[in-house]
């Protein structure tokens, strides 16, 4: 319900795009449709002026009528919530509503330590278990306090969801980019709530890019961390020596693509990499949007479709673009006959496959 109530005071919000706590005021701000002015404050060489402001040095901040200053993002969140101004507060109070977003709030507080302390050392398989009970005990949690979902208070968008999908977004993308850790493997209540929230304009709006993020914590990362020196870009594991990752770097350089390489040898390879590919193939791909691609024809279909930004090859001839296609899909039959083939070279059947894919090229 849309009801305009009593005018607002006048805010300075002092913030940062690229902090969690800033967006979850940012989503507050949209969803209610206030008017305020912002100030970006850097992380690095913060102005001594705002460190007068704030003695502890945090983003965010908020000014009221260039008077009081207001601490902590939540406390920032729920101050703007009770404004008797712009639309309607989030969620509608009622004590079991209140009792919901307080506590599953004070638990998150705990998630949310339990990662970063995971993060500092994501190849510790016994902090790899530990945080994985973090995550189902989070989302059993979540799934308790709920009747119907999506959200922490069923049908209706409040403070916690606001508060807590700023992290979602972050570290669904840094888990699976630096450790390797996919955060919703066993959390499908708190992935669903992510995916409704992403299609909110007050959420959508408030997201950067996410190779901004994954940039951004890389300076908070263990520098012994495989990708550590990735910087958000492209990362390809493979061996140079493999004709699948030769093909998918040769995919790339057409594309204008230049990914990270980190060497892997499929016949010794380095414990970590159980989780980055349980199977141990080689090549595999992790997107600067902090996505995992196995397999060498489904990386190069995936650098084809999104190569556009890239000057794609043959954009919009269908004729063309079905030569491609069809030449990428003969190139694998032809690889797994003569796989095959080298496996049985004396079989019938193995030998006339591999005559028979190899014509198609």
């Amino acid at each position: 319900m849309m009801t305009t109530m009593n005018a607002q005071p006048a805010l300075k919000l002092f913030t940062n795009p690229l902090c969690p706590y800033c967006q979850k005021v940012e989503i507050v701000i949209a969803e209610r449709g206030l008017d305020v002015e912002r100030v970006i404050i850097p992380f690095k060489d913060m102005p001594d002026w705002y460190k007068q402001l704030n003695p502890r040095h945090t983003v965010p901040s908020l000014q009221v009528d260039g008077k009081r200053m207001v601490f902590e993002s939540l406390l920032i969140c729920k101050y703007l919530n009770d404004l008797p101004a712009g639309r309607m507060p989030l969620s509608m109070y009622t004590p079991y509503n209140q009792y919901r977003i307080d506590f599953f709030l004070q638990q998150f507080d705990l998630f949310v330590t339990a990662i970063r302390n995971f993060m500092m050392d994501p190849m510790n398989e016994e902090k790899r278990h530990s945080l994985d009970e973090y995550v189902c005990y989070t989302d059993k949690l979540l799934y308790s306090l709920q009747t119907t979902g999506p959200f922490v208070c069923d049908d209706e968008f409040s403070l916690a969801d606001a508060c807590i999908v700023p992290h979602f977004i972050r570290f669904r993308a840094s888990l699976n980019y630096y450790c390797f850790y996919d955060l919703f493997e066993h959390a499908p209540h708190m992935k669903k709530l992510l995916s409704v929230c992403m299609n909110r304009p007050s959420v959508r709006n408030t997201t950067r890019p996410i190779k901004e993020y994954l940039v951004a914590h890389n300076h908070h990362m263990p520098k012994t961390l495989p990708v550590s020196g990735a910087n958000g870009n492209y990362v390809l594991f493979g061996s140079k020596m493999s004709p699948f990752v030769q093909a998918v770097r040769l995919m790339c350089a057409s594309k204008k693509i230049k990914p990270f390489m980190i060497e892997i040898n499929p016949s010794e390879p380095p414990t970590w990499f159980a989780y980055v590919n349980p199977r141990g193939t080689v090549p595999v791909l992790m997107t600067p949007e902090g996505v995992t691609i196995h397999e060498s024809r489904t990386i190069m279909q995936y650098i084809h479709e999104v190569s556009a930004e890239h000057d794609c090859i043959y954009k919009g001839d269908a004729e063309k673009l079905y030569a491609v296609n069809f030449f990428m899909t003969a190139t694998n039959w032809f690889t797994n006959a003569l796989r095959a083939f080298l496996h049985n070279p004396t079989v019938k059947e193995m030998q006339e496959e591999l005559v028979m894919t190899a014509k198609q090229l």
